[in-house]
């Protein structure tokens, strides 16, 4: 089996030093060599600084070092659930044997969660890798089957005659019975159709400059091929070269946009029919239930108007103002990654708190990774969740810039997610927990960090126009303003085309959907200079979430309010929003979305207090002006 090492020291480059050593023939003295002095003695790496360690209570004293990669067997799994499905609904099954049963059959899938999760890792670390990059496509293709196996064990679990009190243990939410009552969502008719809805998903991986086709000069071959071809007529470093290099990336990026769309239009399809077989009017409900959004998605409409009334207004003010116009390229680079953790680990030491414990956990159980850029690698930050060991693993794509400040937070956040949620919980309720905060522990540590390290990131060095902590702000808030705009702008176009019928949905009708979205959010793209309404050829638009996660994008405007919100405090007040950020891992195991708000001292984004009040003092906090609101619009703007 594979056995992937966690490795947090990195090797630093080395700069090649010459001494020249020359016999003098007075007073045996020394010649400097021809040239000047001897250079400077080689500036070497810190040392790694990983703090004491802490009681981790209720979490593994295992290290990742020890984890073994166990290739698990989908059919032995499904048939051990079917097994667990059928002692649960056997009358004579007594209590003690129900929740044996139940124990064993979530171990399963704990050990199945975490074995895809270690694949998918290791895909990231390495996606040459040909065996895990074939283990991952296979597990995350098996998932609509034990998902299935899954939905019908909880079936069972609601019909058993234990099913009140197993109802009230670890395993299950209180609800359980209620939700599964009469049977769940894969059925003889559905999970045909919940498996080419994977496949469907999986067919995304395929595009790409080795499969996808492009003409270029009457040749119609894949980009990989003829790039390899003019690579070895012209060089790679030719003019020539590069000038056919930008062309290929054009036509690709269309041909490939191409696809997507083709696919994404074969999923509204399939999700049509699994409405239709289910009894639902629109796919759209059916996946905010699934993702489970507190009211469904009732009120959905409610914050989408609130977006456009107060978000968009400020966002287009402040492009105006040109306020987010900042260099990235220009940020304070850091020539070594021990120096670029040390920092971070001494910044989390001083905040402390569950903050602080979670992160020196993944330090001390090496559950932590630094990548370089390497080619090979993934150029991401996230966090993977080993289900069985109840821990979860931090990756980072390193950028050797202050930028990997954040990269690090957001990933920290993610993984706190976990870390404080996890230790009670179990693996059946992993994805069960409030939704609409699921990004907000990643956007909020993000933005909680960027203001904490300001006075470091403050000091602006004669080279740069403005500070590194300037940037970076606007970086983020630029992000954040896209993010709630470009979410809204997609969870109405998924509302939209999930509750066309059959007969209606075309390529045409689609693009009309995603123009009126995008001009009711200002999503535009340009050509020639000119403005253009965006199309489901547009690269970029149809997310990934789309395909694989339909209706998340309404969760994100929630996680991006709260994480806005806590920004806010710390502003007000040094230390608030870090304290409400501890109450927010507080409620990692659960809870209704307004009652997570609540515990944070935040007002739900559809009341009076709630988004626009935000949006104005987000503004303010930017530029030092105000904004005077008279709902549902902003309507005046003055000088504070």
């Amino acid at each position: 089996m594979g056995r992937l090492i966690a490795k947090l020291l990195l090797v630093s480059m080395l700069l090649p030093c010459l001494l020249i050593f020359v016999a003098c023939k007075k007073n045996g003295g020394t010649t400097p060599p021809a040239g000047g002095p001897n250079p400077p003695p080689e500036e070497k790496a810190p040392a790694l600084y990983i703090p004491t360690a802490s009681t981790f209570t209720g979490q593994s004293s295992e290290s990742f070092d020890s984890f073994v990669y166990s290739a698990p067997s989908v059919e032995a799994t499904v048939n051990a659930f079917a097994l667990a499905e059928a002692t649960l609904r056997n009358t004579a099954t007594d209590y003690q044997t129900a929740l044996d049963t139940v124990a064993a059959a979530e171990a399963l899938y704990a050990e199945y969660i975490s074995m895809r999760s270690y694949a998918q890792l290791s895909y990231a670390r390495n996606n040459a890798d040909t065996y895990f990059s074939a283990e991952y496509k296979r597990l995350y293709e098996s998932t609509p089957t034990v998902a299935a196996a899954i939905d019908r064990l909880f079936c069972a679990v609601a019909a058993s005659p234990h099913a009140n009190a197993l109802a009230g243990t670890k395993y299950f939410a209180s609800d359980i019975v209620e939700r599964y009552r009469d049977g769940g969502i894969y059925t003889e008719q559905t999970t045909p159709l919940f498996e080419e809805e994977c496949r469907l998903n999986l067919s995304l991986l395929t595009v790409c400059e080795d499969t996808v086709t492009i003409t270029l000069n009457d040749k119609t071959d894949t980009v990989t091929r003829i790039l390899s071809e003019m690579a070895s007529i012209y060089g790679t470093s030719s003019a020539e070269y590069q000038r056919i290099e930008l062309r290929c990336q054009t036509l690709y990026n269309k041909a490939a946009a191409e696809k997507r769309a083709d696919i994404f239009i074969s999923l509204v399809r399939v999700r049509r029919a699994i409405a239709d077989a289910l009894g639902y009017d629109s796919y759209a409900t059916l996946a905010a239930q699934r993702l489970g959004y507190e009211d469904g998605g009732a009120h959905i409409s409610d914050v989408l108007a609130d977006v456009e009334s107060f978000i968009l207004p400020i966002y287009q003010m402040l492009c105006a103002e040109d306020y987010f116009s900042a260099n990235t390229g220009k940020l304070e680079k850091i020539k070594f990654p021990e120096t670029m953790l040390n920092t971070v680990t001494r910044f989390y030491e001083r905040i402390g708190g569950k903050i602080f414990e979670g992160y020196n956990y993944t330090l001390h159980r090496s559950l932590f990774s630094l990548n370089e850029s390497e080619k090979s690698a993934v150029k991401n930050s996230f966090s993977l969740h080993f289900a069985d060991k109840k821990q979860s693993f931090i990756y980072i794509s390193a950028d050797n810039s202050v930028a990997d400040y954040l990269g690090i937070a957001g990933a920290l956040g993610e993984s706190l997610y976990h870390y404080c949620g996890a230790s009670s919980g179990s693996a059946f309720l992993s994805n069960q927990r409030t939704p609409e905060m699921r990004s907000a522990y990643a956007y909020a540590l993000r933005l909680l960090t960027l203001s904490g390290m300001k006075d470091a990131l403050s000091k602006t060095e004669s080279s740069l126009e403005i500070s590194s902590y300037q940037v970076l702000l606007k970086s983020e808030m630029y992000s954040l303003f896209r993010t709630l705009l470009t979410q809204s702008m997609r969870t109405e176009i998924e509302r939209e085309i999930y509750a066309l019928d059959s007969a209606s949905i075309s390529k045409d009708r689609i693009n009309e959907i995603i123009a009126r979205a995008a001009t009711r959010f200002g999503c535009f793209e340009l050509q020639d200079g000119n403005v253009t309404s965006l199309t489901m050829v547009t690269d970029g638009l149809l997310s990934p979430e789309m395909f694989s996660a339909p209706m998340q994008s309404y969760g994100d405007l929630h996680s991006v309010y709260a994480a806005l919100s806590l920004f806010a405090m710390e502003a007000r007040a040094d230390g608030t929003g870090f304290a409400a950020y501890e109450r927010l891992l507080a409620t990692a195991n659960g809870g209704e979305y307004a009652q997570v708000l609540l515990a944070m001292g935040i007002a739900a984004p559809d009341t009076a207090g709630g988004l626009p009040t935000l949006t104005a003092s987000i503004y303010e906090i930017l530029t030092g002006q105000s904004y005077i609101i008279s709902p549902p619009k902003l309507t005046s703007f003055k000088a504070a």
